[in-house]
């Protein structure tokens, strides 16, 4: 899983939102408040965020090969019908 997640890190930027501010007050923006917003799942299927953003990890991202890939993915069927799976991430909003 390390190594998946390492390719995503690099496709999607992982510290983006450390330099932010700077790069919104330098283009003319002003920051006053951001908002953290949870987003909870304990399902994996076709129609859950988590699953559409695992396959565009598979097929977007580079650094893994696609046996890793797919055993990463079959990790989630797995827990799903175990009844185990979870995943959580936020959603930041920025004024």
């Amino acid at each position: 899983m390390r190594k998946v997640m390492c390719a995503f890190d690099e496709h999607a930027h992982g510290q983006t939102f450390r330099g932010l501010p700077s790069r919104l007050k330098k283009a003319g923006f002003e920051l006053s408040r951001c908002e953290a917003i949870p987003f909870v799942t304990l399902t994996y299927h076709p129609n859950t965020y988590v699953h559409g953003l695992a396959r565009f990890i598979v097929t977007k991202c580079t650094g893994f090969v696609m046996e890793e890939a797919d055993a990463w993915r079959n990790e989630f069927d797995d827990l799903e019908k175990q009844r185990a799976f979870f995943y959580g991430t936020n959603r930041f909003m920025l004024a």
